[in-house]
């Protein structure tokens, strides 16, 4: 069985990396984002960095055009300002190496802060390119299979899906736990591809939910 899992990881990071030019628009984004000073980060900034991340990366266009997000850089912006000193701490820190208990107010408060700025999903990906070793991104698709692994069961599909810092909390110490249990493969894919063992984890994750057919079609 965890023969079968690492064959899966390695299958599925190396398709996501198979094409030309893949990830670009991630690795400018998370060099740009590097050299951002949060504790003075203005809405700017948020155009110039975040923008192309959320937009032509993450596909966020359709959600962050909505009105409620249309101060979405201020907002976004004063929230990375509010818990600078969070995130640099963060940013410096492995995933593998942190203990969740200690860790969950703050955890939850970033991701409470962030969704307020951009909403559930954009948030996480907000969070990842200023973190990237630490914290973990998902999709819709990806947040309700995490759910369901975590309830043993079905979870019905709605339109308009919440995902409470709790969901956030639970889904961190999964990606924790998986990167865990296979820590052998998912470095070897890190260094391989020169990205966080977190970035590993979701390039697994949007293989297994967005492509579930892929092995045979």
């Amino acid at each position: 069985m965890q023969r079968d899992i690492e064959s899966l990881i390695t299958q599925y990071v190396n398709r996501y990396n198979s094409g030309e030019n893949v990830d670009r628009t991630y690795r400018n984004s998370l060099q740009a984002a590097g050299n951002l000073n949060l504790q003075d980060v203005s809405r700017e900034d948020m155009e110039q960095v975040m923008r192309p991340f959320l937009y032509s990366w993450g596909r966020m266009g359709r959600i962050l055009g909505q009105s409620k997000f249309a101060d979405w850089r201020e907002n976004l912006a004063q929230a990375a300002r509010r818990n600078a000193s969070l995130l640099e701490r963060y940013s410096a820190t492995d995933l593998a190496d942190a203990k969740l208990n200690t860790e969950r107010p703050l955890i939850e408060h970033l991701y409470d802060s962030f969704r307020n700025a951009v909403g559930q999903v954009a948030a996480t990906k907000s969070l990842h390119l200023l973190s990237p070793g630490f914290f973990p991104m998902w999709d819709t698709a990806i947040a309700l299979s995490a759910r369901k692994e975590r309830g043993g069961g079905s979870v019905t599909v709605v339109a308009a899906q919440e995902f409470s810092k709790e969901d956030y909390y639970q889904f961190v110490g999964q990606v924790r736990s998986f990167i865990a249990a296979n820590s052998l493969v998912i470095s070897l894919m890190a260094e391989r591809y020169g990205k966080t063992k977190v970035k590993i984890v979701d390039e697994v994750l949007w293989w297994a939910t967005q492509r579930p057919l892929c092995l045979i079609l």
